[in-house]
């Protein structure tokens, strides 16, 4: 079974698409080196108070680490002038600044930013590359502040938003 080619489409601006397939994809090799690192922290902060040996504890959600993809293009692979030709491909796409929509298959997809390209020439005929990206965030968190709410709670900030936020609101009685 061929392996399954990366796509880099554009969300924005002129919505580009760039594939790497076969010798020119990303690689890693078996217990050397994955082809790409995924990897997921927790974000928080703890805030100690004048007066309190207790911290208040914030909690936002996931943040997907950055990782990086290399590879090498070829002409020996992509034809005469073929790795010059991809590498100008690439800076253009990079120049763009457009966030961008990665999938490699059904084994990765992500939303995120490509922030640093880097260029190393070997020679005229073969350029290792290697891409910096960074995740957007995937879902919203669900603390907020460090509040989380309860069933209980939910009913109550429901009931005040259909009150307080909807197409009729109630008047506010303040004078």
């Amino acid at each position: 079974m061929a392996a399954s080619p990366w796509t880099f489409t554009q969300l924005g601006g002129a919505q580009k698409t760039l594939t790497l397939e076969g010798w020119s994809a990303p690689f890693g090799r078996p217990r050397k080196g994955a082809v790409v690192a995924e990897e997921v922290s927790w974000r928080a902060s703890e805030t100690y108070y004048q007066g309190s040996v207790t911290p208040t504890r914030h909690d936002f959600g996931d943040r997907l680490e950055p990782w990086t993809l290399k590879g090498r293009w070829m002409d020996q692979v992509l034809g005469p002038g073929g790795a010059n030709a991809r590498a100008l491909d690439w800076k253009l796409f990079h120049a763009d600044h457009q966030r961008i929509a990665i999938r490699w298959g059904e084994i990765v997809a992500y939303k995120g930013v490509l922030s640093k390209l880097k260029l190393e020439r070997e020679s005229s005929a073969h350029i290792a590359w290697s891409m910096y990206e960074r995740p957007a965030h995937g879902t919203e968190p669900y603390y907020r502040a460090g509040l989380e709410f309860t069933d209980a709670a939910q009913q109550t900030l429901e009931e005040y938003c259909r009150r307080h936020c909807g197409d009729n609101p109630r008047p506010n009685r303040s004078r």
